[in-house]
């Protein structure tokens, strides 16, 4: 890639960086259910010239820059959804709707995807590769948007698929990446336990549905500190625990919501098998019942060798000797099921700025983006895109 074959206009590049994203920040949406945002980014890319489509999910929106067809197509994902969060950044593009905010920098991924199809589109006709545009929704939610959009066939014509993610513990003006697994699996796990009520003075008429609950959950720490590899990467967080109206009834029905992140899918197996034979035994010792779910929402995810190779390389010509190495992350994302399928790299940018303001972690209601970092986001995307079709051939 050189200058000649790209117009390096910075601050418009920038200007219309900023003006995606906090146009979008405005109004986040959550899960499936963003007609908004949809609407803005099929507007930003008629502005541009690009044919899109919805048909691989509602609500997701899919475009090419690119018009030869002897040449790799490659995929980036931009995430659209927002999170169920109050933000408290006190920004005057602060969102618009209560309840809500994009708490993840999904507004960033989607304006740096929509900054480099502008950037390329005036040259479509040259490049050495076609990029495939996907906005996806409900990457945070437990049915997953790229699972849905992967079965409906969006990676059907693609060679390589490339996902750009921010992260609030890098510095502007860096960027990590790893190899081989990056991001755990996701498993969410949610127990209802019924009991019977009874007055608060009498329990032993009743079966204590909380009693349950926590029973199950002592059993889960002791599980967790004396049946699991202490060098195992996993996470098991009770997130979430509901039960009872009043103070003075027995409780019965109590709700435990479980997060279980792993690398190793045997260890994932273990531990909701482990949980499930915890909680029916908690039930039925205190004379209940227990309804139990868990379901993989998302695969670790993992990195193609070659791929990371292509960004690393990208990432040196831009940040220098600001391109780390980096630890995987307990986090987890639907790319996965993007990931599983084709050759792909999962890597994350800095938006970290001290100068600006405290440091804040994504899904946090203070959560902060550096726009200063989305020009580089942009250009990266793009070079890893000319490393990727030069390396091929």
């Amino acid at each position: 890639m050189t200058k000649n074959t790209i117009a390096d206009d910075t601050q418009t590049r920038i200007d219309y960086l900023i003006n995606c994203r906090r146009t979008l920040h405005r109004c986040p949406e959550v899960g499936f259910e963003v007609p908004e945002t949809c609407s803005l980014i099929e507007r930003f890319l008629d502005e541009l010239g690009i044919v899109h489509t919805q048909k691989y999910c509602k609500y997701s929106v899919v475009g090419y820059v690119g018009t030869r067809t002897d040449v790799p197509v490659i995929a980036v994902r931009a995430d659209m959804d927002g999170l169920p969060v109050e933000e408290k950044t006190g920004l005057d593009y602060a969102s618009e709707k209560a309840g809500f905010m994009h708490a993840c920098g999904h507004d960033a991924h989607m304006a740096m995807l929509l900054g480099a199809a502008r950037t390329l589109k005036p040259i479509e006709d040259s490049l050495p590769f076609r990029l495939k545009m996907i906005f996806q929704p409900a990457e945070e939610s437990a049915d997953s948007g790229a699972r849905l959009m992967f079965e409906n066939g969006v990676l059907d014509d693609v060679d390589y698929v490339l996902c750009q993610h921010v992260d609030g513990s890098l510095d502007s003006g860096c960027v990590g990446y790893a190899y081989g697994t990056v991001c755990s699996a996701c498993t969410p796990i949610d127990i209802t336990f019924h009991g019977k009520t009874a007055h608060a003075t009498i329990p032993h008429k009743g079966h204590d549905a909380i009693a349950m609950m926590f029973k199950t959950y002592s059993g889960i720490q002791l599980m967790l500190s004396r049946e699991i590899d202490p060098f195992e990467n996993m996470v098991c967080s009770v997130g979430a625990v509901n039960g009872g109206v009043v103070h003075n009834v027995v409780c019965d029905k109590a709700n435990m919501k479980i997060s279980l992140r792993t690398f190793d899918v045997q260890v994932n197996d273990f531990v909701v098998d482990r949980v499930k034979l915890l909680a029916e035994h908690a039930a039925k010792e205190l004379g209940g019942t227990v309804n139990y779910e868990a379901h993989m929402s998302a695969p670790a995810v993992v990195n193609d060798d070659f791929v990371v190779d292509c960004l690393k390389e990208a990432a040196e010509d831009i940040y220098g000797d600001n391109v780390r190495l980096v630890r995987p992350k307990m986090s987890s994302d639907d790319f996965s099921w993007f990931a599983a399928n084709k050759p792909s790299v999962y890597y994350w940018l800095g938006i970290r700025n001290l100068s600006k303001w405290h440091e804040t972690s994504l899904h946090n209601n203070d959560f902060m983006v550096d726009d200063d970092a989305l020009l580089g986001g942009e250009k990266l995307l793009i070079n890893t895109m000319y490393k990727l079709a030069k390396a091929i051939q």
